[in-house]
């Protein structure tokens, strides 16, 4: 592994302190006000648009990360490494299973520190598990890694056993904003109390699920920012 970049973060590459309406430097503190105050009108249900508040979200995340980075270089870069560690079993498991697993780098850091140490801020953001073998105990397992599945942003349970228990265990994965269920039996009471607790969800694929044309028709009504498909 080769040494870390010197090369710092260079003030018109940091359009996610701009959002924030922040310019360094920056505590994390700092970034946490800002976006509280920012979200206040940007949230739709205050009248601002989906697009806007997920940038301002993907902002925050990414100030946030720069903020602890600046604080404290190697303290930073050793807990992450622990993290990336244990991420990396996460994906061991869910590809045990036949899964998939995606990862997303963070492109900022990378110019920061150089691509071999950046792989460490790697970060889960989407699963796909298929077939019957994946059952509620599955989504236990991953509802006990869920620390290191923080930027999960799609969840694929395709042709899968997991009953009306199971998928309201999902809720705690407040990130999603993608959801497949395709060829899931799925409850529809329990979809509607998981879609409620998903604050970010804007798509969920529904075929072969047991949920009709009718109920589908019902719940574009009831959660208009999202596409049932």
């Amino acid at each position: 592994m080769s040494e870390p970049s010197s090369t710092e973060f260079r003030p018109d590459k940091l359009e996610f302190l701009t959002v924030l309406g922040l310019a360094p430097p920056v505590t994390e503190e700092d970034v946490k006000q800002a976006y509280l105050v920012k979200a206040r009108t940007a949230h739709p249900d205050a009248g601002g648009d989906v697009a806007g508040f997920k940038r301002l979200q993907e902002a925050y995340e990414q100030a946030t990360e720069y903020a602890r980075f600046k604080a404290s270089r190697m303290q930073w870069l050793s807990r992450w490494v622990e993290q990336y560690a244990e991420q990396e079993k996460v994906i061991e498991r869910i590809k045990a299973l036949g899964g998939e697993a995606e990862v997303k780098s963070s492109d900022p850091l990378t110019r920061s520190i150089g691509a071999d140490f950046a792989v460490v801020l790697d970060k889960v953001t989407s699963i796909t598990l298929r077939g019957k073998q994946i059952d509620d105990a599955v989504i236990d397992q991953l509802i006990a890694d869920r620390r290191m599945l923080a930027g999960l942003r799609k969840l694929a349970l395709l042709e899968t056993t997991v009953s009306a228990a199971g998928l309201l265990k999902v809720r705690v994965f407040e990130t999603i904003r993608r959801l497949d269920l395709t060829g899931t039996k799925v409850d529809q009471d329990a979809l509607e109390v998981v879609l409620g607790s998903l604050p970010q969800i804007e798509q969920v694929e529904l075929g072969d699920t047991g949920i009709g044309w009718a109920s589908k028709v019902k719940l574009r009504l009831k959660y208009r920012n999202v596409t049932f498909s």
